[in-house]
């Protein structure tokens, strides 16, 4: 796995410059929804997403959107 294809996730309505970012591939669009315990960043070559406080406890998306 390489480091540049970790993504951090950004969250919040995707205005055009988080559009651009995502699709230049620096970052992943979360959703709307901002939790605390949502995950920071993802991996675009395994799919797993984890929270930066803890990233041993992630979880794989479904799929790279």
């Amino acid at each position: 796995m390489e480091e540049k294809n970790i993504v951090k996730i950004e969250y919040g309505y995707p205005g055009n410059d988080m559009i651009e970012k995502h699709d230049r591939g620096e970052i992943k669009i979360g959703g709307c929804t901002v939790h605390d315990k949502n995950p920071d960043y993802h991996c675009r070559d395994c799919n797993y997403e984890w929270h930066r406080e803890q990233p041993h406890t992630g979880e794989y998306a479904d799929s790279d959107q």
